[in-house]
């Protein structure tokens, strides 16, 4: 889970839808009260005007900027932004009010609710390359910038990454992230196949069925079929993640999955180097079956 503190309305509660209306709530990393709380819930509906997208500044320029809209934010408030905007590329339903309003953001629960599953990973930009998805990176303010900060990593094209912050679009060349974002990354992923948490040699079952043609859709050559994860499973798993620069074991973790499911099914989950169109999800997650043999 993301543990950010939650974010107080501070504007007065007669002027405060109105300057709803205006994007001019003003939030704080201050405990939530039960007044403020009730009033969150009341303003989570009113729909805030689009930020224009930031302007395109390479080098200093950018850097400055960036760390500009850093500072004038907070942990929470940007945690919220990244968060919303995270689940606007799946398409899913925006946070509830008693999610916004919680002390801390559950993004396990969060993204369960959604039918959606949860990885939090810790890597560098090749291994965000590999999973191909969109994700919340956790970025620094600087040493007296008040903590961490959140924002979403929309796309990267030719060099430059989209970088949503704070409800403004940064176009930048890459390596300016580099300079702030700490490796680690937030992302929401679906088990379109329902394959389970974790297929290793020994596993059974109708998932293993499922995997195989997976692998089949993948391209990936040398699996056994049939519904039982055998050695030559594994070897073929091995192969595929030591092509895609992978930790190899042979097992299909959350993240092998997601290199799968971007092999096999590309049209399955939001991307970020070529967006597709997807089918809205579900709010209902699948359950598990099968078993493990020794």
């Amino acid at each position: 889970w993301l543990a950010v503190r939650s974010r107080e309305v501070v504007d007065a509660v007669t002027g405060a839808p109105e300057a709803a209306n205006r994007g001019e709530i003003q939030v704080s990393d201050v405990e939530l009260g039960e007044a403020a709380a009730s009033e969150l819930e009341d303003l989570a509906f009113l729909a805030e005007p689009s930020a224009p997208i930031a302007p395109d500044r390479d080098g200093e320029a950018a850097a400055a900027m960036l760390e500009g809209a850093f500072r004038q934010s907070s942990s929470g408030h940007s945690a919220y932004e990244a968060i919303e905007s995270l689940l606007a590329t799946w398409p899913a339903a925006p946070l509830s009010p008693a999610e916004s309003s919680a002390n801390e953001f559950d993004l396990a629960g969060i993204a369960a609710d959604r039918g959606l599953s949860y990885e939090l990973v810790e890597g560098d930009v090749g291994l965000l390359g590999v999973l191909d998805l969109p994700v919340i990176l956790e970025v620094s303010a600087g040493s007296d910038g008040g903590g961490a900060r959140f924002g979403l990593l929309e796309s990267v094209s030719a060099g430059r990454v989209l970088f949503r912050f704070d409800g403004s679009s940064f176009s930048l060349p890459a390596g300016i992230l580099d300079s702030y974002w700490n490796g680690r990354a937030h992302l929401f992923w679906k088990d379109v196949d329902d394959l389970g948490p974790l297929l290793a040699e020994g596993s059974f079952g109708p998932q293993v069925e499922r995997l195989h043609l997976l692998l089949r859709d993948a391209d990936i050559s040398g699996a056994s079929i049939g519904d039982v994860f055998d050695s030559t499973t594994a070897d073929a798993i091995a192969r595929f993640q030591e092509g895609i620069g992978l930790r190899v074991d042979g097992k299909v973790g959350p993240l092998t999955m997601i290199a799968l499911y971007r092999a096999g099914l590309p049209g399955a989950m939001p991307r970020l180097s070529a967006p597709v169109e997807i089918q809205p999800i579900s709010s209902t997650s699948a359950g598990n079956s099968g078993g493990f043999r020794p």
